[in-house]
Formats: C-alpha cells, sequence, structure tokens
C-alpha cells in the first residue's frame, strides 16, 4: 500500500469480536489506530497482547456523544472509520455519528458493518420490507440510503454478513447438557459469516479504498444451512443427538421470553420479539448470497470463505474439554478408591458418546498395560476402533487379545506382517501405517 503519510483508523466496538479481530490485521500494516471506548481499561486488557501503544491511542468516553466523537476525530485527524453500532438506540447513534464525522471533515473512507440484502435499490428496499420486520434489520436500510445519498465527502463500502457462526454459541450449555440448539434456525437454510471474515474484509477494503468505494460485499457461506443438518453436525461434533429448537408458535414464544430474561433482565427490551421475527423470517424464506454476491466476496478476502463445518467440529473439542470443570471439585478432597471420582468408563455415559464414534480411530500409544491399556479399554465403549502400540510384542499381543475378547474378531499378531492383522475393535499397528491410512479420532474424552 502506498500512502503519503501513515493513516488512521478509527475503530468503533474494538473490543468485540470482529473489532478485535480487525485491530491485529491492521497493525500488520503501516496504520494508526484510534479506539474509542467507554471502558479504556478493560479495552487494554483485551487487546495487550496484539496492540503496539505508539501505534494505538484508546480514548475513554461515549460514542453517543457527538461532540465528543467529532472531537476525537479531529484530535487524531482520523482518515478512516469502521463503524460497528447495534443496540436500541442504532439509528439515533449512527446518525449523530455520521453527522460528526461529516463535521470533523478529515475522513476520507468509511467502512460501514451493515446486515446481508440489498437495502438501496427500489427492488431490494420492496423486498426486505415484505420479508423482514426485524428492527435491527431494517434500520440498517434507513443508514445505508443515508450514507449512499448523503452529501457526504467520503468513500463509503458496506459489508453484509449473513447470520455469525458465534451464535451457536450462546447454545453450547443447552446442547452439552441437554442435546438442545435454542435458536430456531428453520429448515429454508441460513447462509453463516465468520468474524474473522468481515475482519478481513474490512482491512482489505481499506487498503484498496478506490477498487470497493460505493459497493457493498456479502460475508459468509455460499452453503445455506438447514437447520436439521446443523442440528447433526453439532450431535456428530460432541456425541450425542442435538434436536433444534421448533420454529412453531409454542418454540416462538419460549425463545421470546428466554431473550427477555436474559438481555431485559426480566422486563421488557423488545429483544426478544426482535429476534423472534429474525428467526421467522429464517423459517419461511431462508438468509443466503447468490453466487455472484459470492464470487465478490472471495474477490475482497482473497480467499474462501471459512469453513463453517470444521469450526463446529474445532468449537466442539474446546467444549468438551472445558466440561472437565464438571469433576474439578470432585479431586479437592479425595477419599480414596470408590469416592465420588469418576472412573473411567463413566466418562463415555456422562458425554453421551457410549457407541457414538463408530467410524472414527485412537491410537494408544503405551496401551499395554496401566493407564494406556485402561484408556484403549474405555474408548473401546465409544465404538471407535482403537489401535495400541508397545515396546513388547509378547504384551502387545496379550492385550491386544483381551482387548478384543468380546468382539469376536480373531486378537491382531505382530508375527503375521509389519502391519499386523487389520480387524475391527482393538489393533496392533505400527504408528506411522496408522497415521497415514486412518481418520483420527478427534473427540476428547475429559478424565481418560
Amino acid at each position: 500500500m502506498s500512502l503519503l503519510h501513515t493513516q488512521t483508523v478509527l475503530i468503533t466496538a474494538a473490543g468485540g469480536n470482529i473489532g478485535s479481530a480487525l485491530v491485529p490485521k491492521l497493525l500488520q500494516h503501516d496504520f494508526k489506530l484510534v479506539l474509542p471506548r467507554s471502558d479504556a481499561a478493560r479495552l487494554q486488557s483485551k487487546l495487550a497482547l496484539t496492540t503496539d501503544s505508539d501505534r494505538v491511542a484508546i480514548e475513554t468516553g461515549s460514542i453517543k456523544n457527538a461532540q465528543w466523537v467529532q472531537s476525537i476525530l479531529t484530535k487524531h485527524a482520523v482518515d478512516v472509520v469502521f463503524l460497528c453500532l447495534t443496540g436500541n438506540d442504532e439509528l439515533f447513534t449512527t446518525l449523530n455519528f455520521l453527522d460528526a464525522v461529516q463535521r470533523a471533515g478529515c475522513v476520507k473512507q468509511l467502512i460501514y458493518l451493515s446486515a446481508y440484502g440489498d437495502f438501496v435499490s427500489a427492488n431490494g428496499v420492496e423486498e426486505v420490507m415484505h420479508v423482514h420486520s426485524t428492527a435491527h434489520v431494517l434500520v440498517k436500510t434507513t443508514i445505508e440510503q443515508k450514507l449512499m445519498f448523503g452529501a457526504f465527502h467520503w468513500k463509503t463500502t458496506r459489508l453484509g454478513p449473513l447470520l455469525f457462526v458465534s451464535n451457536d454459541l450462546r447454545s453450547k450449555n443447552s446442547m452439552l447438557k441437554h442435546g438442545f440448539f435454542d435458536e430456531p434456525l428453520g429448515e429454508a437454510g441460513v447462509g453463516r459469516a465468520f468474524e474473522s471474515d468481515i475482519a478481513l474484509a474490512a482491512c482489505n477494503a481499506i487498503l484498496a479504498p478506490e477498487r470497493w468505494a460505493g459497493k457493498k460485499v456479502s460475508i459468509g457461506s455460499l452453503r445455506r444451512y438447514r437447520g436439521s443438518e446443523v442440528a447433526e453436525m453439532w450431535s456428530q461434533a460432541i456425541g450425542r443427538t442435538v434436536k433444534m429448537c421448533g420454529n412453531d408458535d409454542e418454540s416462538m414464544l419460549t425463545l421470546e421470553d428466554r431473550v427477555e430474561t436474559h438481555i431485559g433482565q426480566g422486563g421488557s427490551s423488545g429483544w426478544g420479539r426482535d429476534l423472534r421475527l429474525m428467526y421467522e423470517a429464517f423459517g419461511n424464506v431462508g438468509f443466503g448470497m447468490t453466487p455472484e454476491e459470492y464470487e465478490l466476496q472471495v474477490e475482497l478476502l482473497g480467499k474462501e470463505s471459512e469453513n463453517y463445518a470444521k469450526w463446529v467440529e474445532e468449537s466442539a473439542i474446546e467444549q468438551q474439554w472445558h466440561q472437565m470443570d464438571r469433576y474439578a471439585a470432585l479431586h479437592h478432597a479425595t477419599k480414596g478408591p470408590g469416592d465420588s471420582r469418576p472412573t473411567a468408563e463413566q466418562i463415555p455415559d456422562d458425554f453421551s458418546l457410549r457407541g457414538k464414534l463408530h467410524g472414527k480411530t485412537a491410537l494408544i500409544t503405551g496401551g499395554t498395560d496401566g493407564l494406556g491399556y485402561e484408556t484403549a479399554r474405555t474408548l473401546r465403549l465409544t465404538g471407535a476402533k482403537v489401535y495400541i502400540s508397545g515396546r513388547s510384542p509378547k504384551k502387545a499381543n496379550a492385550a491386544a487379545t483381551a482387548l478384543s475378547l468380546d468382539d469376536g474378531f480373531p486378537a491382531p499378531s505382530l508375527s503375521q506382517s509389519r502391519e499386523g492383522q487389520r480387524t475391527d475393535g482393538a489393533r496392533v499397528l505400527w504408528t506411522d501405517k496408522v497415521l497415514a491410512q486412518t481418520p483420527p479420532c478427534r473427540q476428547p474424552l475429559a478424565g481418560l
């Protein structure tokens, strides 16, 4: 990037998932950053590992205060603004913010985080108004039209993400404890967007302002995922059956009440009904981009969008490991054998993994006796194919025979070939052959 001077970028919501991903991306280039924040100490702590203090200025104040916003824009001679705002007063705050930017007179480029959809053309607005009654979506039609038709002096790029993948994590405890995904995605199909892709899109648009000026780029997957598909993906990932929240009136009313309890603290914030309206629209018509929109996104990102299915699997691994916390208290005051600490055989039942890992493969080193043997014996309860290795062929064959007794298959033998005999159940194979020829079992079993 060729610049006459080091440009300064102001990032709103720098402590959020998108902002915290954008900060390090911009610091890889020759930018100075201004981060407005009501709680500067908290933001400094969150970004401590990624920020360069000489190039990052954290300003304490309220983004709702237009005079304050104008003052920090002028103070730092801000060239670029990344605008990401939401909330009950999103329209007031955004329009006042835009006026402050206009009055400051120094900003040359603005990246606005909107939502997926055509909010500017007559046909697009008609379709959006026909499909949506969701306030936090419809407010963006007014803001986008103001950006495109207002007499502003800067160049604007709009980003329109699909449904954030991180929303799934709100159902984490419900899925792990009850096997229930509590956001009703419906069966019409919903595209998914990664905050990291949004941050990359914003960074690349800032690096090439002329190319992306006046454009709206949709961010997310080309594929639309049906609710039943999402439930099945999480079922496979966490090793227990996950049921998707329904789209019927009773389920939607429950969702509305739950959101109000969480966000409105039992009061009436309005967000319960707003999210209900959004999910009802998803169920009726779906939510996803066209192939042409996807190709434009690929051009901006310089790559394909992130893989949602892979993310589900990797996120589930993290969540399962976090579930070791359930056993922590049981180890504070041990009383010897037979106390309340879990046995190895209890773990697959606690995580609903008994018989659920068919088609997965586990390799246990030192599996001829002790902890390795008990781990292999317990992993067999999940239905996974278990390979053990050991330095003593005699002990390895004995262990494999013992582990295979209830299979109905002959025990593997190292004397038959370098690989051993390929059977289901427990096996003895060389490590390089196992890793090269078999899919790994990534499912962690806390406590083994």
